[in-house]
């Protein structure tokens, strides 16, 4: 009863609910790193160690075998991210390590003299290309010579999961800008792979930023599960008890509301009226308006992911909002490369069939975005 009586103010609310969602993050088994998501992860000593374990099989000649911390079902140090899928690579190009052409010179030459040049692997050839040119190359498609790339002429920024991060995105998206600058391509398009309101403390402000971009970008703007919430609260005012643990009241904050924690249902109510009031048609539109998916070339871009052995014309929206497991743990080719949000994880994940751009940027200070064109992925720094 006291709960419901009590009233935090807005900046207060704010600090309570997100520190309330880091601790769900370290207590879910599903989010990558959920262990010790609310810890700032070391970036460059997390691939410095990986690329060390990459040396060290070198050296012994077992490259056949992925490194310890890239092997599906290996436990996770306190500093390194979330295990990846036999023979995948989990890189950023801000994080590649020190001298890598120098240490893959050295490790080439004793190899030859061993006679074991034929046992170098792709995964410490990608780690060196991605920290000499800060920049990937899709992954080889399994049995084939073939990586997934975009039509000639086209590149695609996909931004990640925003969260009501305003400040975050400003900053991105003035990056990208500079990016076309220094870069002229003959069609850029920004693909944002949603997840825009909700946790962090400006989900007004990033839909307005948004807006204003597609005045001037060429954009596309994915749903995100995050993105079902407000429509449906309008319509019932009663989710707010399940919008509200997803970060729904920062939501509203934004929006000038001043809800309690624990509303009783006069105040859900009441809630959703002002709501309905305080939001402008643009944003409800644009939100209303939202793709589920995006295919350009060999890439899909979807918010959460797909379900193997399911074609991608035959996509569940729950699915391609949602999923989790069934899809992350599958190693083998989908129709489509898949660019993907919806699971945080403390760095880039390049999976040989997909890569994951969510950096839990509500929680972590990092939006992440990256440069497709051709079959080369470049990160953007945030």
């Amino acid at each position: 009863m006291i709960a419901k009586l009590l009233v935090i103010p807005g900046a207060e609310l704010i600090v309570h609910v997100s520190v309330a969602a880091i601790k769900i993050l370290r207590r879910r088994p599903d989010v990558p790193g959920g262990q010790h998501f609310s810890t700032p992860l070391d970036r460059s000593e997390a691939l410095n160690r990986q690329f060390e374990e990459l040396c060290q099989l070198v050296e012994r000649g077992r490259l056949a075998q992925p490194p310890a911390s890239m092997t599906k079902g290996a436990v996770p140090s306190k500093r390194v991210a979330r295990p990846a899928a036999t023979g995948s690579i989990v890189l950023a190009n801000d994080l590649a390590p020190k001298g890598p052409r120098i240490r893959i010179q050295n490790l080439k030459a004793s190899i030859v003299r061993q006679g074991k040049a034929s046992k170098i692997s792709a995964p410490l050839e990608e780690c060196a290309q991605a920290a000499a040119s800060g920049a990937w190359r899709t992954p080889l498609a399994r049995n084939s010579r073939h990586r997934a790339s975009l039509p000639h002429g086209v590149r695609i920024y996909a931004v990640g999961d925003i969260h009501g991060r305003a400040d975050l995105l400003d900053r991105l998206l003035s990056a990208i800008d500079a990016d076309c600058v220094r870069r002229p391509a003959k069609q850029t398009i920004t693909v944002f792979v949603g997840d825009y309101i909700d946790r962090g403390p400006a989900s007004r402000q990033v839909i307005d930023l948004l807006l204003q971009w597609r005045q001037h970008r060429e954009a596309v703007f994915l749903k995100g599960n995050h993105e079902t919430f407000l429509p449906r609260f309008l319509a019932d005012s009663r989710i707010l008890d399940s919008w509200r643990l997803c970060g729904g009241l920062e939501t509203l904050l934004s929006y000038g509301l001043k809800p309690t924690i624990n509303a009783d249902r006069q105040e859900q109510i009441k809630l959703a009226d002002e709501l309905a009031s305080a939001i402008s048609k643009d944003h409800l539109d644009f939100l209303e308006t939202l793709k589920l998916s995006y295919e350009c070339g060999d890439f899909l871009f979807v918010h959460a992911g797909i379900r193997p052995n399911v074609p991608v014309h035959a996509q569940a929206e729950r699915d391609l909002l949602w999923i989790r497991e069934e899809f992350l743990g599958y190693e083998q080719p989908f129709e489509r490369f898949i660019v993907h949000g919806h699971t945080p994880a403390p760095v880039l994940e390049l999976r040989q069939n997909r890569i994951n751009i969510d950096t839990g940027a509500f929680a972590t200070g990092r939006l992440t975005c990256i440069a497709i064109e051709g079959s080369t992925i470049t990160p953007l720094a945030t």
